[in-house]
């Protein structure tokens, strides 16, 4: 990657302008402050340095700059950060010579090059056109996502990347052909007469795609997606939620559907912060993308049984992770792209009435039960293991309640069945928050040697700067110094030092160097004397005489 880019990118976007939309700053002389957004805490102890371009999180002990913090924010790789920071400050990313690229920046070309290709193909196709308006998704909105067409062809695409520089081992790692069963070293077009969706990362990059066949045959796959490959892991993604992230931020909770249609559908009616799962339920690693953003969780998913069973897995794990899970009740056979198209306002009726997600699932499982007892069993079975999942004993209590109060039994009887209920595994709770940084024990001198260079680098043009670079150069020499000690640094000496308080903690740390000093030439004089080793002795003896001697001149 082109360190010009990396360049452009900082000369663009200060430090205050990438954390800002993630953390509330107050000035506070030449930094500004804000609650860390890596921990729980009521007093701020998270630091940004708008003239070093860097922050500091005192409370989990990591700092870096805009890269980094984007990298802990959003859970992407340093590349990730780039193409994040680079779409933001509105810079190409341009790469170096072309032998310096990975395998993995090959696949993402090429994904880019698919994409540009069907977005090409859909203009020139009105049958894609036409269908795509027939379901609602607007011109601007087709943009927006980069739908495109992938023509009723076996291998257009693959000839227009072969022209364009792209092999055929690319083309196959990158899942879009594939070989010829009967015919060994014939390729073809994976995706041919779908509309073409491209799926994202977290950072907006290109991974893959959802094609919808526009075929009328029945046994023509309705959805097609890519395989996974090194760049696109199906459990590790959701739909949508590049786009979507910080909008989940600023409502503090993400709607869930189905598909792509449903999405586009929901974010044209104002949904901004919908996501759509790309699999039957959420996987660890999905609910603790969304747990960087929110941690309320609303399903608008099917009302048929496949739609009800992924409503349950993916509340179960949102559930012991620590989320509020409420579902949007959908009629029978119709999904939000079918509501929003009919009518806008009947959706957003509907999504501010929605349920918890164990009122919804108690409710429909006494509707679906042939009898009392059917019901009661079916409750048992599905509901009550939600309950168990719940990490607070106090929110435990509140279902309890009202389980029992729905079912007309005792809130004893349900404890005992949430008591002996079996949560499934993989509803087992994940860390989410960053992992603090490890913190070093440094001894007293490394400290103060540390201090002195972080004073030359914060006021490198006080007065009375030359007095500390005349102490570290004497006892401490060149050292790379942590953004933590000048963070820590300019809080206590501030913006505007005075000359005493500088040249005071010179000399008081000159002192504790002689000292220490001192104390190392008397440990080995005593060794020496042991050996009777007289030269050595006789050495130390007057090592030790002079430093006793400069250190009366402090007194």
């Amino acid at each position: 990657m082109a360190s010009k880019t990396i360049e452009d990118i900082k000369n663009k976007l200060s430090i205050v302008d990438v954390v800002t939309p993630y953390v509330k700053l107050i000035k506070a002389g030449r930094y500004q402050k804000g609650l860390s957004p890596f921990t729980k805490e009521k007093t701020p102890s998270f630091f940004v340095s708008p003239d070093r371009g860097t922050y500091h999180c005192f409370s989990s002990n990591q700092g870096g700059d805009i890269f980094t913090f984007i990298e802990k924010m959003e859970g992407v790789d340093f590349k990730g950060a780039l193409k994040i920071l680079a779409d933001k400050a509105g810079v190409e990313i341009v790469y170096e010579a072309k032998g310096k690229k990975d395998a993995r920046d090959n696949l993402y070309q090429a994904v880019a090059l698919a994409e540009q290709f069907y977005k090409e193909q859909l203009q020139a196709s009105d049958t894609a056109k036409e269908y795509a308006k027939g379901r609602g998704i607007t011109g601007e909105t087709a943009r927006d996502w980069g739908i495109g067409y992938a023509p009723d062809d076996w291998r257009t695409f693959l000839t227009y990347a072969e022209g364009k520089g792209i092999s055929i081992p690319i083309l196959l790692n990158a899942g879009l052909i594939k070989e010829s069963d009967g015919k060994k070293g014939t390729y073809y077009d994976r995706f041919r007469n779908r509309l073409m969706f491209p799926i994202r990362d977290i950072a907006g990059r290109t991974v893959g795609f959802s094609g919808r066949t526009l075929s009328t045959d029945k046994d023509e796959a309705k959805y097609l997606n890519s395989p996974e490959t090194d760049i696109y892991k199906k459990s590790e993604l959701l739909y949508g939620l590049d786009k979507a992230k910080q909008e989940i931020r600023t409502r503090g909770y993400v709607l869930v559907v189905e598909g792509q249609m449903d999405l586009m559908l929901c974010h044209q009616a104002g949904f901004l912060n919908t996501i759509a799962l790309s699999g039957t339920a959420f996987t660890q690693t999905q609910m603790s993308l969304i747990m960087r953003f929110a941690k309320n969780v609303m399903l608008a998913l099917d009302s048929d049984k496949a739609g009800i069973t992924s409503a349950e897995k993916s509340a179960a794990l949102a559930i012991s992770m620590g989320c509020k899970v409420k579902v949007v009740p959908m009629p029978e056979g119709e999904d939000p792209a079918d509501i929003i198209v009919k009518d806008e306002k009947v959706f957003a009726d509907m999504v501010a009435k929605s349920v918890h997600i164990i009122d919804f699932l108690t409710a429909h499982y006494m509707h679906l039960g042939k009898d009392t007892r059917g019901a009661l069993e079916l409750v048992e079975q599905h509901v009550i293991p939600l309950i168990k999942a719940i990490p607070s004993p106090i929110e435990r209590e509140h279902f309890v309640k009202e389980v029992a109060g729905m079912l007309d039994v005792s809130s004893t009887s349900v404890l005992e069945s949430v008591n002996s209920a079996t949560v499934t595994p993989n509803t087992q709770a994940v860390e989410v928050n960053v992992a603090p940084a490890s913190v070093e024990v440094e001894d007293q001198a490394t400290k103060r040697v540390l201090t002195l260079s972080a004073l030359t680098i914060l006021y490198k043009e006080h007065p009375a700067i030359s007095r500390i670079e005349e102490v570290l150069k004497k006892y401490g020499g060149k050292v790379e110094t942590p953004e933590k000690t000048l963070f820590e640094t300019e809080q206590v000496f501030g913006e505007n030092p005075k000359e005493e308080d500088i040249e005071l903690f010179a000399t008081e740390c000159e002192k504790e160097f002689i000292k220490n000093e001192l104390a190392d030439a008397v440990q080995k004089l005593r060794l020496a004397e042991k050996e009777r080793d007289e030269k050595l002795v006789d050495e130390l003896s007057a090592k030790v005489a002079e430093l006793t001697g400069t250190l009366r001149t402090y007194s």
